[in-house]
């Protein structure tokens, strides 16, 4: 499960988890970021670019569209939305955050920007299984939380995911290998020799 999950207190493990365990829990940051998918009938963009920025007067309103066509042949924009912007528009409707996005492309492209033919959006703060986006180094969090975060409880419990990651928290990789890294530990008590890491 995500850290924010674990901070939220969704699951109830008995006995406790370890005071240190918690304690790190609690200080490792959860950030928050989402991103809406525009889907239309052909691309009014450079087909070729891989994102297209906008420097607007707003900090963080659709600063950024990664430009899917280039890797799928399908004409979409990936717009993202950090946190400082209305927080992550996790509070905004779909059509509002929708018509924001359009908003920015029709500056840049001009009024004849069509309406998309299909729009997705992610709302990770809001999701029960999620509770955020991602993790950080929170002003506060000693050095050693994420290795606490990482460890078994008793051989019984293991953990991984990107905010057990000392090196590579905040993205896939990190859940990747911290997930190798747990799965090898499972191995290992189960008497049998590690074959992930």
């Amino acid at each position: 499960v995500s850290l924010g999950v674990l901070q939220a207190g969704r699951i109830a493990f008995d006995p406790a988890l370890p005071v240190a365990k918690q304690e790190a829990i609690d200080r490792i940051g959860m950030g928050l970021f989402n991103a809406i998918a525009l889907r239309f009938r052909h691309a009014f963009w450079p087909e070729h670019v891989h994102a297209i920025a906008h420097g607007g007067d707003v900090w963080g309103r659709f600063p950024v569209f990664t430009n899917l066509m280039k890797y799928t042949g399908e004409p979409i924009l990936l717009a993202y939305v950090p946190a400082r912007y209305e927080n992550a528009l996790e509070s905004m409707r779909d059509e509002e955050t929708y018509a924001g996005a359009l908003e920015v492309l029709r500056t840049m492209y001009g009024s004849s920007v069509p309406e998309p033919t299909r729009a997705a959006r992610t709302r990770w703060g809001a999701s029960p299984f999620a509770g955020g986006a991602y993790s950080y180094n929170r002003l506060g969090q000693k050095p050693f939380d994420r290795a606490t975060l990482a460890a078994p409880v008793a051989d019984r419990v293991f953990f991984a995911g990107e905010a057990a990651s000392k090196d590579r928290y905040g993205c896939a990789a990190g859940a990747y290998l911290t997930g190798l890294n747990a799965a090898d530990q499972i191995l290992k008590v189960a008497g049998h020799a590690n074959v992930f890491t």
